[in-house]
């Protein structure tokens, strides 16, 4: 889920991650990654590789990972979530993502769009691998520019009866240069009700993006897109969603 990329306001969703050691009161021994889990943090980690931004973020939503993978794919809904920076997502076909080809304007996407509206239930392979190709568009810090993409997502769902469930994401089309993603869900400590949030991410975002936005990221927006993803399982629990 989660490219990175960078908002007006806000900064983004894919998502460059640095966090802060956290130690218990009254000592000065680090807590362990699952102590800080448990505690509700996002642990992550990041920064630049030569032109590249890289990161890693690990969290635990307390919710199965089927219902937190339902979210990830629902590409259509992600509005609905209210995730920091995102103006726009969509379920969209190779077929559309081949006409973007080489584009670098999201105003000629929507022209090739049009009113078209495409189902995730024809392109799923439940328990199976299969793929699909999810457009993103996020508001960005000035002085870099508005980025939008297209993603193709490798789905893997090949060991969902252990809890267990893979995506790994590249760009497709867009104005950035480059993403390479992986997300992964398990079952945290064992427990099939609550989730393991791994995701990691190295991008070319075809832009300086100043230190300052990504320390702005790692300790502002990105744990306000875990507690997005958090709100809507519990909203999906609730309901008694799959």
């Amino acid at each position: 889920m989660i490219p990175f990329i960078f908002k007006r306001k806000v900064f983004l969703a894919g998502i460059l991650l640095i966090g802060a050691t956290s130690v218990t009161a009254g000592s000065s021994q680090p807590l362990s990654v699952d102590e800080r889990l448990r505690r509700g943090e996002v642990v992550s980690e990041g920064g630049y590789e030569g032109a590249l931004v890289w990161a890693k973020m690990i969290a635990a939503i307390e919710a199965p990972p089927s219902l937190v993978w339902q979210i990830f794919i629902d590409s259509d809904r992600w509005l609905s979530y209210e995730i920091p920076t995102l103006l726009d997502s969509r379920l969209v076909t190779p077929k559309i993502t081949n006409q973007v080809g080489e584009s670098k304007k999201v105003g000629h996407f929507y022209e090739i769009l049009g009113r078209q509206s495409f189902s995730m239930r024809s392109q799923r392979l439940v328990g199976g691998e299969w793929g699909h190709d999810a457009f993103q568009f996020y508001d960005v810090p000035w002085p870099v520019k508005n980025r939008w993409m297209i993603i193709r997502v490798q789905d893997d769902e090949t060991k969902s009866l252990t809890g267990l469930y893979r995506a790994t994401m590249t760009k497709a089309a867009g104005n950035i240069k480059s993403l390479e993603a992986e997300m992964v869900l398990a079952p945290f400590e064992g427990d099939p009700r609550r989730t393991r949030f791994v995701y990691s991410v190295r991008t070319d975002p075809d832009a300086h993006v100043p230190k300052f936005l990504i320390r702005w990221g790692v300790k502002r927006v990105m744990p306000a897109v875990i507690r997005a993803i958090r709100q809507e399982a519990m909203k999906r629990k609730a309901n008694r969603f799959p």
